[in-house]
């Protein structure tokens, strides 16, 4: 993490606040050097800000760069791409050679589990073979056209990215992409479910298959792919040696979190994010060996694969696809979901994964029936999708693949799938001429409104110790189309990746009376959600869920260990030389984020909550569908904001608790006209509803056990309120 990057994010918190420190601003442009700065310095100056800065995909040169390197033409660009055409070509008959060597991860292991998290889909993996051409044909321009120039990577990079794809064998799908047409009506009132449309001028913007933004351009070692390399050119040390010196793996619970704030944040970053990788094998035979595999070494002494003769980790480089404007340069990771908070992960990120996913009647979501207990849909193909060793072992199906990685996430993604049901089933009794279609996007519009509003006003309360409007200083956050929603790579590879810290090294299960039953180990459950089966087990799961505290964040350097392994105690940074780069440009991101003082009442630093911030400011600003904005073609009434502004995870679990003690959307907002009771008839039923809430005869009331109330009903279950959860199962009464 560099100085730059920090000072960068300090600016945009800054010009949010609309507060200019123009010596800083002024700073960051020299530092650098001759790239333009990352935003146009009239923007920080101007008193009329309405909303923050554009993000560049890449700096581009300066016009005096452009006047001394060499003029480069479609035909040298044509060559380059044909030249590269041939590696590819190469690469696919290795691939063809790895899989009949019968070179694939062995069935459950970790190598599987990483290439189930990353999945790619068949759509993702043709853009992934025409980038990857592109990127090869980038590199030999640069070592082609303008090393011989001298120039410094980056600037060499900087200059290929201004040549046009537009004009090349690519140049008509690249801009099929950028200038994507709407095969839908802009003017509905439902998002599609690749997230194509939001944006009635920039149709492809938030769209799933398309490329991260960069706040800062990318630092690859030769400008254009190459893993980068230490300030001093040398090899950057293992990333598994980083982990295991500079963190402490110890039992330290946090006793003002539980584990709901982690398991949440996995749960929406999930939705925004899904890197896919490259479909690759490693083996140790340098024939098979995949250009695209970077293996991470594992020392001797590792304290957890020592004992295990392990020296290397597998890793595959992630996919990649066309840069945003359709040029050659630096290699752009894919986002296979959508870029917007919409509960891709629920619903499928494209419409085929969502046909798949809903019954063809009453607007409902498929579950599956065990022990007379609802559950997600069981998964076709369980040796692909889990880490298990018969087509019979349990291994669920949701919009995203990653939907079995441990009980806790599997768990809130069948909570939302019920929740889902039970809207659809509510609206079908007040609005009973509505078709299945109609029940399923209005109960999906609903359910991504929860997730939203649960996000920006629960989960980022707890995690940053601030409401989004104090965050935000009551900022405008209406609807803006110029502002694109697009992920950010920081925030997709480094921001959130505190929150595995955070998790429990065990998976408590509670009974209804609180008491822990049972104990899981979470290390042997990836992939695995077999406990969800048992009888009542996904109520017992998401008991301890919200009851189980978190862990502190494992960032704790230990001396004992540098002592056991011979090293010298570090009284001083200098005896550290070994572990901390020598240059702070050498320090990751992720390193970099976790390592930053807390802020006040924050469980993140400075750089973190202003990535975080950013990222979540443009993701609420550039959706057209968000719950909150009005006068938009899909917006909802006041009525029903205001009703959507009573959800909280607490009515989602259902607590045992009176039903009207926790704030709830009321659905007779989502009444048609035609549907509304007269208001004697209201009063009637807010008068039965009052006197009554279930005489215990129907199977599917809710017999409240006043015993069992708590105060702070309507807070949030992501601080250690621990409530109780019972018959999730059947909860149509609340």
């Amino acid at each position: 993490m560099s100085v730059t990057t920090i000072l960068f994010c300090f600016s945009i918190l800054e010009e949010m606040t609309k507060t200019v420190l123009l010596g800083v601003v002024l700073w960051a442009g020299l530092t650098f050097g001759s790239h333009v700065a990352p935003y146009p310095l009239n923007l920080i100056v101007s008193t009329d800000i309405t909303h923050p800065p554009p993000i560049y995909d890449f700096p581009f040169p300066s016009a005096e760069q452009l006047k001394r390197l060499p003029h480069v033409t479609v035909a040298q660009t044509n060559k380059s791409l044909n030249l590269s055409k041939l590696e590819v070509a190469m690469l696919q008959r290795l691939e063809m050679n790895l899989e009949y060597a019968g070179i694939i991860p062995k069935a459950g292991t970790a190598a599987q589990g990483f290439a189930i998290h990353g999945a790619a889909s068949d759509d993702a993996m043709h853009y992934e073979k025409s980038s990857y051409t592109i990127t090869k044909a980038s590199q030999n321009l640069v070592y082609t056209k303008c090393r011989r120039y001298g120039l410094p990577n980056d600037e060499c990079a900087s200059f290929i990215s201004t040549l046009n794809l537009r004009e090349s064998a690519f140049g008509a799908e690249c801009a099929a992409l950028e200038r994507f047409t709407c095969r839908t009506n802009k003017k509905s009132k439902y998002r599609t479910f690749d997230g194509s449309c939001n944006n009635p001028i920039r149709s492809s913007w938030g769209q799933g298959l398309t490329g991260y933004k960069r706040l800062l351009h990318p630092r690859y070692a030769d400008g254009i792919e190459e893993p980068r390399r230490a300030v001093s050119f040398h090899q950057l040390p293992s990333a598994r040696v980083v982990s295991t010196t500079l963190t402490n793996n110890v039992d330290s619970p946090d006793d003002t979190k539980t584990v709901a704030l982690a398991v949440w944040g996995q749960f929406i970053h999930h939705d925004l994010v899904h890197t896919p990788v490259r479909k690759t094998r490693m083996a140790l035979a340098p024939r098979h060996l995949h250009p695209s595999c970077m293996p991470i070494y594992v020392p001797g002494q590792d304290p957890f694969y020592k004992d295990q003769y392990i020296s290397c980790m597998e890793y595959t480089r992630s996919v990649t696809t066309y840069r945003g404007d359709c040029t050659f340069g630096a290699a752009e990771q894919m986002n296979q979901a959508t870029h917007f908070l919409d509960g891709s992960h629920i619903y499928g990120s494209n419409s085929r994964d969502a046909a798949g996913l809903r019954e063809s009647i009453g607007g409902l979501l498929k579950t599956s029936t065990f022990q007379d207990e609802d559950h997600l849909p069981l998964a076709t193909n369980p040796k692909e999708k889990c880490l298990v060793d018969s087509d019979s072992s349990t291994c669920f199906s949701a919009g995203d693949v990653r939907v079995n990685m441990h009980p806790w996430l599997t768990g809130l993604h069948s909570l939302w799938v019920k929740e889902h049901n039970r809207i659809a089933k509510t609206l079908a009794t007040l609005n009973p001429e509505w078709n299945s279609d109609r029940l399923f996007h209005e109960a999906r519009r609903i359910v991504v409104a929860e997730l939203q509003h649960i996000t920006y006003r629960h989960w980022l309360t707890a995690l940053t110790g601030k409401a989004f409007d104090e965050l935000y200083d009551s900022y405008d956050t209406g609807y803006n189309s110029d502002v694109d929603p697009t992920i950010t790579n920081a925030f997709a590879t480094a921001s959130l990746h505190f929150i595995n810290s955070l998790l429990d090294q065990d998976i408590e299960l509670y009974d209804d009376n609180q008491n822990m039953t049972s104990s899981h180990r979470l290390m042997d459950n990836y992939y695995k959600p077999e406990i969800l089966m048992q009888k009542g087990g996904l109520e017992k799961v998401m008991r301890g869920m919200i009851s189980q505290r978190s862990q502190g964040m494992d960032f704790s350097y230990d001396d004992d260990y540098r002592a056991l392994c011979g090293l010298p105690v570090a009284s001083t940074f200098h005896n550290l030389a070994d572990v901390i780069p020598q240059e702070p440009a050498d320090i990751d991101l992720v390193v970099g984020l976790m390592a930053e003082q807390p802020l006040p009442g924050s469980l993140l630093g400075p750089t973190a909550t202003c990535i975080i911030k950013e990222q979540l400011w443009r993701t609420r600003a550039g959706d057209r569908y968000f719950y909150s904005h009005s006068g938009e073609t899909g917006s909802f009434s006041k009525r029903q904001v205001a009703e959507l502004r009573r959800a909280t995870l607490a009515r989602v679990l259902n607590p045992i608790v009176s039903c009207d003690a926790i704030k709830a959307v009321n659905l007779d907002a989502w009444r048609d006209a035609s549907q509304q009771p007269d208001i004697l008839t209201r009063t009637n039923n807010w008068i039965k509803k009052k006197v009554t809430v279930g005489d215990g005869n129907d199977k599917n009331d809710v017999m409240i056990e006043d015993k069992y109330a708590r105060t702070n009903i309507g807070g949030s279950l992501f601080i250690n309120d621990r409530y109780e959860v019972k018959n999730i199962q059947k909860k149509e009464v609340c």
